[in-house]
Order: C-alpha cells, then structure tokens, then sequence
C-alpha cells in the first residue's frame, strides 16, 4: 500500500499543478487535456489504494 499510496499523492500534485497553469495559460486544449487525463490516473490511483486497504 506505501506504493500505491505514493502514487495517489504524486497525482495529486500533478493534477493541482496541471489545474494552475491550465487557469494561468487561460485553457489551451493541450492542458486542459493533461488536466483532464490527470484526473483519471489520480482516480485510478485511488481505486488501488482503496482496493488494497
């Protein structure tokens, strides 16, 4: 579960700092797109965690 755990919390950062500069950058598609995928490898994540605890 520490991996997993690791996991969820790099997501997190990712995806805040992918929510930043994607409002900084005024939504160019590229980022909103990583923003978007983002989301769905943190959720992944967490799925796993939640699976494994």
């Amino acid at each position: 579960t520490g991996g997993a755990a690791l996991a969820v919390g790099a997501a997190a950062i990712v995806q805040v700092c992918l929510g930043i500069f994607t409002l900084l950058e005024v939504v160019p598609v590229a980022l909103a797109a990583a923003h978007q995928a983002g989301a769905v490898i943190l959720l992944t994540a967490l799925l796993v965690l939640v699976r494994r605890v």
